[in-house]
């Protein structure tokens, strides 16, 4: 992205640093091995977050990496109270930068809300089971001011080079989606995707297709029928 001239900033889990460093225009990154703690990454992601949202235009990508969960699940397990409080909050931190896009101030805008993996009823996910591969992607697109917000969920499959049919599961828009039924994309798919809605190049190693679910969302004419 930043050599194709869009401005990234990155906040949270240390990894990004590790993988891409001096890949960023502002980052602020935080020790993410400490399985125990379950908020300083946290914490960290989201001042970063109100930092990107209050500065509209100064930014393209803006990427928030928390791990209070991943670390709930290692530490507790998934069917605790721990993990209850965290998934309720960190619900709360998504209402609020929805909130603060649906204002206009950064005029079209794509929320994209997604876990790196999932994890069993015991925390694990070292990738031995679907549970631990796959996982989900929610995702909103905000117009100007007074435009109408389009949404979209899909399901991420972890299996390589996998584009399972969908059935009867079409994009689904506000109001719409269906219980159990949801498009699945593979991750491969992802960086493609995101690479050509961001208007640059897909990367050259990618073996990715572009998700037309994904890329519908942020396309409206593009669906079919449309």
């Amino acid at each position: 992205m930043r050599a194709n001239g869009r401005r990234v900033w990155a906040f949270g889990d240390d990894t990004w640093d590790g993988l891409l460093p001096n890949a960023f225009d502002r980052a602020s990154f935080y020790p993410s091995f400490d399985v125990k703690d379950l908020d300083t990454v946290d914490r960290g992601a989201v001042a970063g977050m109100e930092e990107a949202l209050a500065a509209p235009g100064q930014w393209d990508v803006a990427v928030a990496h928390f791990l209070g969960v991943d670390h709930c699940g290692h530490t507790y397990a998934v069917d605790h109270a721990s993990m209850h409080a965290k998934l309720r909050w960190t619900d709360e931190v998504v209402e609020a930068a929805a909130a603060k896009l649906a204002q206009g101030q950064h005029g079209r805008a794509l929320l994209i809300v997604m876990g790196d993996h999932g994890q069993t009823m015991t925390g694990d996910h070292g990738g031995q089971t679907p549970e631990e591969t796959n996982s989900v992607l929610v995702a909103a697109v905000f117009g100007d001011e007074g435009q109408e917000e389009e949404e979209g969920v899909v399901a991420l499959d972890g299996k390589l080079l996998t584009r399972a049919a969908r059935g009867d599961c079409g994009a689904r828009t506000s109001g719409n989606w269906t219980d159990g039924c949801l498009p699945i994309m593979p991750q491969l798919d992802f960086a493609a995707t995101l690479a050509l809605m961001m208007g640059v190049p897909v990367p050259f190693s990618s073996l990715g297709a572009v998700s037309a679910d994904l890329w519908a969302l942020a396309h409206p004419a593009d669906r079919p029928g449309v």
